[in-house]
């Protein structure tokens, strides 16, 4: 799942925040304002996402995501903020819950990017018969949003193969991904 739909999915739970008791302690973030970074792109109805920490009875929050939602809140000199409160203590742990949605697709969607050839018979051999013996390929499909694989071809060709038109996806977005790629291999 991306930032943007997370964002657009809990919209609706999001609770008002003193801007006064966000934090900035994400190192991106520091350093941003350390290089004196300029937002450029000022939104109208900002919306951050943040971890609450209690500390000696009082509440903050640490800014997890929307490091220029967060600017322009304070350049409007806004005294509160939209908030989504996520239960991740670091923006990492909160793109690896991200990355760990699961969705059922549908495999005749599914292609490879260009530059891949064609998967190794012994590994699509080997998902077809971990899927007939326990009814899954005993390998994690990736994919983007448009259906790319990321990871997984020999588990969709299985599922091809085998004729099974839904199996369940890490859908995560290609860019990310490529960013990212050990990290959600882990998480996946």
């Amino acid at each position: 799942m991306t930032v943007s739909t997370f964002r657009k999915n809990n919209s609706v739970n999001a609770v008002t925040i003193p801007l006064s008791k966000v934090s900035l302690v994400m190192p991106c973030h520091l350093k941003a304002v350390e290089n004196g970074d300029k937002v450029s792109t000022l939104l109208n109805e900002p919306m951050v996402i943040v971890h609450k920490v209690k500390s000696k009875g009082e509440e903050t929050y640490n800014l997890i995501m929307g490091y220029r939602d967060y600017i322009t809140a304070k350049n409007n000199e806004q005294d509160t903020v939209k908030a989504i409160l996520v239960t991740s203590k670091t923006r990492a742990s909160f793109n690896r819950k991200l990355c760990s949605t699961v969705e059922t697709v549908d495999t005749s969607t599914l292609y490879p990017p260009d530059h891949w050839t064609a998967p190794n018979e012994e590994k699509v051999k080997a998902c077809i018969n971990a899927y007939n013996e326990t009814g899954s390929f005993g390998k994690k499909v990736i994919v983007s949003p448009k259906g790319k694989i990321l990871d997984g071809y020999a588990a969709v060709c299985a599922a091809k193969v085998l004729k099974v038109e839904k199996i369940k996806a890490h859908i995560i977005p290609e860019n990310f991904f490529y960013q990212k790629k050990k990290e959600i291999k882990k998480c996946a």
